[in-house]
């Protein structure tokens, strides 16, 4: 299976819920960030083994990940990636900055040093032997992680499962308004005891935040059919 992991989710939690047993020994994520609790549900569901792959429209597959060591490979043979600061240099092992992208094979629209938003942990050399520089850890989009009160910027720790679960469905978005403030919005209405359930886990991804729920008709995926579960709004807010 080839897929998305909100999809990943989203069929893991139905497996779970109608006694489904199917085992699908493996799966190919792309093309969303992927969270260690889809990785979690989706092998109890299915018995699956998660490789991800690190991908974007403009750099293509960019790195995949070692089966040996968790860590991620660099695909050089077909793009330059660089892994650079806010000022364009090279971060070192261990650092995190944007993933600067070179396509060797982008013929029709040749791209050079590409910022592509995505944030990526320099990782060591890997123990597989392969030589092919690595990623330690895929840090998220931009427009995806929140601002601490220090300015640092991280996908915020929330679980995922635990709130999809809880709200019945995937259609909603944890919206950061500033450092303090969040919106959690979704589709259809919530009792109280599952707004309480929201507001635990919330508190347990290590933040005091002031959260208002805000219910919406839906909330449709993207054109191409992603879906993302935080968004950062802080500038348009300062806007």
């Amino acid at each position: 299976v080839n897929t998305l992991p909100s999809n990943i989710l989203r069929l893991s939690l139905e497996a779970l819920r109608s006694g489904v047993r199917l085992s699908i020994p493996y799966i190919v994520c792309v093309g969303e960030y992927l969270a260690p609790e889809v990785r979690r549900i989706a092998a109890e569901a299915f018995g699956s083994t998660i490789i991800d792959a690190f991908s974007s429209a403009e750099g293509g597959v960019i790195a995949v990940q070692c089966p040996a060591s968790g860590l991620y490979h660099i695909q050089s043979e077909q793009v330059l990636a660089e892994v650079v600061d806010a000022e364009g240099r090279p971060c070192a092992e261990g650092a995190a900055g944007e993933v600067a992208v070179t396509p060797l094979y982008g013929y029709a629209t040749p791209l050079l040093r590409y910022r592509s938003g995505d944030f990526v942990q320099v990782g060591p050399s890997c123990p597989c032997g392969r030589s092919l520089p690595a990623i330690a850890r895929i840090a998220g989009r931009k427009e995806h992680m929140f601002r601490d009160a220090q300015g640092g910027m991280a996908l915020p720790a929330i679980d995922r499962v635990l709130i999809s679960e809880a709200v019945g469905h995937d259609r909603w978005v944890l919206a950061q308004q500033s450092e303090a403030e969040v919106e959690f919005r979704h589709a259809g209405p919530l009792g109280a005891a599952v707004r309480e359930r929201i507001m635990a886990n919330l508190h347990a991804a290590g933040a005091d935040w002031r959260c208002r729920f805000s219910e919406t008709a839906d909330l449709p995926p993207t054109s191409g059919g992603k879906r993302h579960f935080t968004v950062n709004e802080t500038a348009q807010r300062a806007g």
